[in-house]
């Protein structure tokens, strides 16, 4: 599961897990995490692989136990490749931040 920390300030990214550096096995679905909790409603994220072709994502949600954490169900398996996830998040405080992250699937 590739998941980001966004640490400090929702715009200041840090790596959580080994995602940057290419994981094992394809994800069944990302995870990211904040600072502050997050209003899904107002918040989007995109997935595409390493030719910019959106990849189809189930409907995005905030854990229940940590409003601070988005999650994106993945619709099928992601093959080998490099990903990227777009990011544009309104904070409870109604502060928008956005970014963008890649991870690389192995196998």
């Amino acid at each position: 599961m590739p998941a980001r920390d966004f640490g400090r300030g929702p715009s200041d990214p840090e790596v959580f897990d080994t995602a940057a550096e290419g994981i094992a096995a394809a994800p069944k679905e990302i995870r990211l995490n904040f600072s502050e909790g997050v209003i899904v409603n107002f918040s989007t994220v995109e997935l595409k692989d390493e030719g910019g072709k959106k990849i189809d994502t189930g409907q995005l949600a905030a854990d229940p136990k940590d409003h601070r954490q988005l999650i994106v169900p993945l619709q099928g398996p992601l093959t080998v490749g490099t990903y990227t996830v777009t990011w544009n998040v309104a904070s409870v405080d109604t502060h928008r931040v956005s970014g963008t992250y890649s991870f690389k699937v192995d196998r």
